[in-house]
Order: C-alpha cells, then structure tokens, then sequence
C-alpha cells in the first residue's frame, strides 16, 4: 500500500508570512504578502520559525492585527505559557476558559483584563474538550479560530495540527446565520451548565487561584450579546460543538452525532474523501 506524503514546505525561497488581517468586506483571512485567501480556510500549524509557507500558521499569526479582545478555550491549557507567546493578551481583556489548567498556578501574572474560567462540567463521564478562539476587533469584525492543539508548549512547538479561521465583518442588516446560531448555542450550553440545581455557582466555573470580577455564566451573556453584532452568513464551514453530558433531542446539534448528519444531508462530489483529524472520539 503506497502512502502519500504532502510536503508543505516545498517552497523554499517563500517570503516570510506577513500576519493576516481582518478583511471587513469579505470575512476572509488575507495577506498581502502570500495572498492566502484560500478557497479554504484551513491550515496546518508552524512548528518551525524558519519554514514559511502560506498554508502554515503560527500562534503569534492567528492573534495578528491589534485585537482588542480575546476568548479562549481549549481542554488543556497553561496559562502562563500562553501569555509569554502572545504578549498582547496581557495588555487586552483576554479570557481563558479550560478544564484542566497547565504549569504553576502561582506564575500566572496578576493582570487588570485577565480572566480565568474552568469550564463547567457536571457528568461522570465527559468534560469540555472545545479548543477555540474568539478575537473581537473593535469597529472591524471578530475573527474564530477552530484548531486541534492544545493550549500547551509542546503541542505547538513538536506537533503540526490543524488550524481552521475566518474573519467575519460587523453586521450591516438584520438575520441569523446557521454558523451564528449553532455558536450562540455552544455559549448557550456552556452558560446553563454554571448551574447548580437551578442556581449560579461562580465558584464552581473559577479558578481558584485568579481573582475574577464576573462569573463564567455572566460572560456567556455578554458573549452571546457580542456576537450578534458581526455577520457569520458567510462562514465557510458547519460549526458542530462539543457540548458535555447526555443529550437526547429530535435535531442532533453536537458531537460526532452532528458530524453524520451533515455528511449524509451536505451534498458533495462524487467519490469525494472525507478527511478527519482528531485525538479522540466518542
């Protein structure tokens, strides 16, 4: 059986990558230097500074263009770690949702706009698993990041993974797109898991070694407010969300459940191959 190698760093001479930036008429990722507005937003992780090719992107490339403000989540995550990479997010109100918090709690700098979130979770046999940015630029558009690396130094330094972005510009009309309605819902879930037999338990969704003015259910809101303000109509991809627990309902909205509704009901080419990337299933 052959096996077939795809060499993404075949252009040895490339340029060096010029970071993307929001594109407000046309929600795509671009830049000017590459010209990567792809057909598709997908992309592989750099693990090497000195290899640029335009379908690799590194962390500091997807945090690029002055955001003003960041939502992060992911399954495994050090805090401290991430705020060295990305030095802007200590300078902006940045908000790191996770299940299981990476490194010395005791190293976390102690900053004006930091926000740290253990995502909730009230079942035996699951846990947040999402690994996903959000970054709002003011006046412009926000930009989502969907992506396989954990949170942590050795997942983007030693593994290349995969990275899907898109920008979205502010709203000009009214409508809600499907990709806007399954990521409100994903927020939605995340807000009501908070509860505790009806009643909000901040303590349970904070982390106890940062202080943190609001409570996870209370930044849901604001999220959930936020988005409604940027047009999703043309995002280039179905959202399927990772949602904690047992669900039983006549529409599938999460999990690999969702993933075999939309492959049996999205038309495609004929004989067209699937591809799937992941670490768990199930």
């Amino acid at each position: 059986m052959k096996r077939h190698v795809v060499d993404l760093t075949e252009e040895d001479d490339a340029p060096p990558l010029k970071r993307p930036t929001v594109n407000n008429s046309t929600g795509s990722t671009t830049s000017k230097t590459t010209g990567y507005c792809n057909p598709t937003p997908f992309f592989m992780s750099r693990i090497n500074s000195d290899v640029y090719h335009p379908h690799l992107l590194s962390l500091q490339d997807i945090f690029s263009g002055f955001p003003t403000e960041a939502i992060v989540f992911n399954y495994s995550m050090d805090p401290e770690w991430l705020i060295t990479e990305v030095p802007i997010l200590s300078t902006i109100r940045t908000h790191l949702v996770m299940h299981c918090p990476m490194g010395n709690p005791q190293n976390i700098p102690s900053l004006v706009g930091l926000n740290l979130y253990r995502a909730p979770y009230n079942y035996h046999y699951s846990c947040h698993h999402t690994k996903m940015m959000i970054l709002f630029y003011e006046g412009i558009g926000c930009r989502v990041v969907v992506h396989t690396n954990n949170m942590i130094a050795v997942d983007w330094g030693n593994k290349c993974q995969v990275i899907w972005t898109q920008d979205f510009p502010i709203k000009t009309s009214h409508g809600i797109s499907e990709f806007e309605t399954s990521l409100v819902d994903y927020l939605r879930q995340m807000r009501e898991q908070c509860k505790v037999n009806g009643e909000i338990r901040k303590e349970q969704c904070n982390l106890d070694f940062v202080s943190t003015k609001d409570s996870l259910h209370a930044v849901c809101v604001n999220w959930i407010a936020d988005l409604a303000k940027y047009d999703f109509s043309n995002a280039k991809a179905k959202l399927v969300p990772s949602v904690p627990g047992r669900h039983n309902m006549p529409t599938v909205k999460y999990g690999h459940l969702r993933v075999r509704d939309l492959i049996t009901w999205t038309p495609v080419i004929d004989e067209a191959i699937p591809f799937c990337q992941f670490s768990s299933i199930g």
